[in-house]
């Protein structure tokens, strides 16, 4: 068994179902308790985005990179809270990411 980190949930061009996208950490068992750590936070702080939760959240992805100073998919979060603080998204938004090309 893996253990794993959810991403993010991403709509391709070109299709209409959107993608969930997942970070393998490791075997686990063999994983360090920081990743596990950023893991869980990560999750809190992705769950709070999805809920439209801005302040949450963004205090979530910065916990994750004082764990994890590097954390990119932390600072991906980051950069689309800040682009929705001046253009939220539409009613009904579902937390899925459209990529705007392949």
């Amino acid at each position: 068994m893996l253990e794993t980190r959810e991403i993010d949930s991403v709509l391709v061009v070109g299709k209409t179902e959107p993608q969930r996208i997942f970070e393998v950490l490791g075997r686990r068992g063999e994983v360090s308790s920081g990743r596990l750590e950023l893991r869980d936070a990560f999750a809190e702080a992705l769950a709070a985005y999805r809920g439209e939760a801005w302040g949450k959240a963004r205090a979530g992805f910065e916990s994750c990179l004082a764990i994890a100073h590097c954390d990119a998919p932390s600072k991906v979060f980051l950069g689309r809270i800040d682009q929705f603080h001046t253009n939220p998204p539409c009613a009904g938004w579902n937390g899925v990411w459209a990529l705007a090309e392949k």
